[in-house]
């Protein structure tokens, strides 16, 4: 238990200090995780993974793409985008329920957006129409999961959640999240169009 709370304090001293390079950091390993766990899902029970190893080129490449872009942008827009906006005067359910708001609306979709074209290009050759042609469809389908996925986990955080622990809160289930996103990235572009429509 001492260095679990070690480790905690660590980390909360990182985040203040040095918060990009942790929050990148973070971001690396969670994809990164995400994506070694969708493929061992895959492999072991839906018997889709077909390689005898496991692809850590491609865990590195989505943890590479979630750590120099995404963190970065999640961070430049909670820390100097929100505090522009005015909230002065809102009830406690308003704030909370418009900060959940500009998540969702704003934030999740340029995010999970970011990381598709990113990662479509690396894999495509830089193959601007391929890429728009198969990422698309994969990109619709991770958007409404990531409606279903994170209103409430938000309500909660916001709610019950230490400020000090929110970030650690996140964390957690940005790995859950991120091992969908693998594993929609993973799938062909057919299939995520069929499920879409």
């Amino acid at each position: 238990m001492h260095t679990i709370k070690k480790a905690l304090a660590q980390y909360t001293f990182g985040l203040k200090s040095s918060p990009y390079k942790y929050k990148m950091s973070t971001a690396f390993t969670m994809f990164f995780l995400g994506d070694i766990t969708c493929q061992y899902i895959d492999k072991h029970f839906l018997n889709t993974h077909q390689a005898s190893t496991y692809d850590f080129i491609r865990s590195s490449r989505q943890g590479i793409v979630a750590g120099l872009f995404g963190a970065p942008f999640l961070h430049l827009f909670l820390t100097k985008a929100v505090p522009l906006l005015n909230f002065k005067g809102l009830s406690a359910a308003q704030f909370l329920f418009l900060r959940i708001f500009i998540h969702q609306a704003v934030v999740m979709p340029l995010n999970i957006f970011q990381f598709f074209m990113i990662t479509g290009l690396l894999t495509s050759g830089f193959d601007i129409k391929k890429t728009i042609d198969n990422q698309i469809p994969k990109y619709k389908k991770a958007l409404i999961r990531g409606w279903m996925y994170w209103p409430l986990l938000l309500v909660i955080m916001y709610r019950y959640v230490p400020t000090h622990f929110q970030n650690l809160y996140m964390d957690i289930f940005v790995y859950f999240f991120s091992i969908m996103l693998s594993y929609i990235q993973s799938q062909s572009s057919v299939v995520a169009q069929s499920v879409v429509q």
